[in-house]
């Protein structure tokens, strides 16, 4: 539900969020520009290849011709799919699926990556590839909020850690101080 509400997909009942100074609660697209959402379950369309997929979110993001083709090349590369580039969805591992996702979220370069549990039934291949591929965009500035239920994922990734328990933070801090305090 937070994910939801901070992409704005969902409305808050009460007060505001904003990112990057913009109020995204307003529903105010400009804010919503920073930002990639990679949700948990795949978001596209299966009977398209992944360059038509990309091609399509690459222009609702705002991107010219050049700018989609050469982040389509660059992601297809990077995330294992060139060799299925034009091969619809449809036929695609549940793994190729989420490196897909992934490449559909970032095509725009977010300054602000929002990740629903990525890696969730994915092989341990897979897994991998996102997580490099993931640290490789933080190096590079970009800011990475990551819900997973793996220890694993949050220690490789994440500098600070928030625990929620029914919509409430329980705990918020670095993952060592989280480990050495409970």
């Amino acid at each position: 539900t937070l994910m939801n509400l901070m992409t704005g997909v969902l409305k808050p009942s009460s007060g505001r969020i904003s990112l990057l100074g913009q109020n995204i609660s307003s529903g105010n697209t400009e804010g919503k520009r920073h930002f990639g959402f990679v949700p948990q379950h795949h978001s596209f369309y299966m009977e398209l290849s992944p360059i038509e997929n990309l091609s399509f979110f690459g222009a609702w993001a705002g991107l010219n011709r050049q700018q989609i083709n050469e982040r389509s090349e660059a992601l297809l590369e990077v995330l294992g799919l060139s060799h299925v580039a034009n091969k619809p969805a449809a036929t695609f591992s549940g793994g190729m699926k989420s490196r897909l996702n992934l490449a559909i979220g970032v095509i725009h370069q977010p300054r602000i990556l929002f990740l629903d549990e990525p890696t969730a039934a994915v092989d341990v291949q897979t897994r991998h590839a996102i997580i490099a591929y993931l640290k490789e965009l933080n190096k590079q500035g970009t800011t990475l909020v990551y819900t997973s239920h793996l220890r694993s994922e949050a220690e490789s990734l994440c500098t600070t850690v928030a625990l929620l328990d029914h919509g409430k933070i329980i705990a918020h801090n670095s993952l060592d101080k989280l480990l050495s305090d409970h």
